[in-house]
């Protein structure tokens, strides 16, 4: 049987929003279904309303009929649902639960378009230097030889390797393809996955970034989770399928088991080195004031600041930074080729 993919947080947000909207009117839930079926602009949202009417038409209720689809819709958003409608305020949870994604997806999109214009910006300027290389290089090289000259030291060597590069470009083409699509199948692996998230927690212009975001996920879902009256420690555990980074979900599985075994909460949030000395002390006080999801909420909001800052400096710094080193690689690729053409000429005149 082929494996549903998953939502993404924007679908979720959304499908989460209308489903808030029909249980607080007066229409019944297969009528609103219905509605949602017929108007929605995403037809993916569209499949699983209608999944979920076929389920409810099944006498199944809400929350077993989202159980159904936990395979796009995650068992966290399944437990938030079950939570919702046992305690009477589904709509309540829901729209809370479309903020939550809602801030999800705005996070990632930053943290992609952070990532993603620096390597866009390398790709691109590595393919100039390989144009320069293969192309560009040899018609100096041409007349060089024309002019009774020939290359020695780096100049030579960019020659060879320009060569090199236009005789086997079809191969290293194939084997940069070979080597990516071994990564992705190597992250579906549990052990490479872990390699791969410890490298992330370790890397100087990675780590502050991800550590930042799972600092922002981990408090705002346990705000809500406590705001809708659920224990820290089953907070915990219900957080732990939406953390996706293996090391950081083994901690949390880990103050959850402090929490049951121990009952120190303000050790459990030790574990998490994300959060910065003066939120940890924040918790410890709210701890005893009882007002500990207002204070992770306040937490979320400021940690989400920081990484702002954080993805902001991160691109203000690489670009400039790539195309200074970009810059210097042809200046060196192109003087080391021209200065013996000058050379010859002047010999020559």
């Amino acid at each position: 049987m082929k494996r549903k993919k998953p939502l993404s947080y924007e679908e979720i947000a959304l499908f989460s929003r209308e489903l808030a909207m029909i249980v607080n009117s007066d229409i019944s839930l297969q009528e609103g279904l219905d509605l949602l079926i017929d108007q929605s602009d995403n037809k993916r949202v569209s499949i699983l309303c209608l999944s979920l009417k076929n389920h409810i038409n099944d006498g199944l209720t809400l929350t077993k009929s989202i159980e159904m689809e936990k395979e796009i819709l995650t068992p966290y958003y399944v437990n938030m649902i079950s939570i919702g409608e046992n305690s009477g305020n589904l709509d309540i949870m829901l729209l809370r639960i479309a903020d939550t994604y809602e801030k999800d997806s705005i996070i990632n999109r930053k943290i992609q378009s952070a990532i993603t214009y620096p390597l866009i910006l390398t790709v691109l300027m590595f393919s100039v230097i390989v144009l320069l290389v293969v192309k560009v290089i040899p018609l100096f090289n041409d007349i060089l030889i024309s002019l009774g000259g020939e290359l020695t030291g780096i100049s030579k060597a960019i020659i060879n390797t320009g060569g090199f590069i236009g005789e086997y470009i079809l191969l290293i083409s194939l084997i940069v393809i070979g080597l990516y699509l071994i990564y992705r199948f190597a992250k579906l692996i549990n052990k490479f996955q872990s390699f791969f998230d410890k490298l992330k927690l370790i890397l100087p212009f990675r780590k502050g970034i991800e550590k930042t975001y799972y600092a922002i996920v981990i408090a705002q879902n346990l705000s809500m989770l406590i705001r809708s009256g659920i224990s820290i420690a089953l907070a915990f555990d219900m957080i732990v399928p939406i953390i996706h980074n293996t090391v950081i979900k083994k901690k949390v599985k880990k103050a959850s088991t402090i929490i049951k075994n121990e009952n120190e909460i303000t050790e459990a949030f030790n574990e998490f080195d994300m959060f910065p000395n003066i939120f940890k002390r924040l918790f410890q006080i709210a701890l005893k004031t009882g007002h500990l999801d207002e204070v992770l909420q306040q937490a979320a909001l400021k940690m989400e600041e920081q990484l702002d800052q954080r993805l902001d400096k991160l691109t203000t710094v690489l670009e400039p930074a790539l195309i200074i080193v970009i810059s210097l690689i042809v200046g060196v690729i192109l003087l080391s080729i021209i200065f013996p053409v000058i050379e010859i000429m002047n010999t020559i005149g």
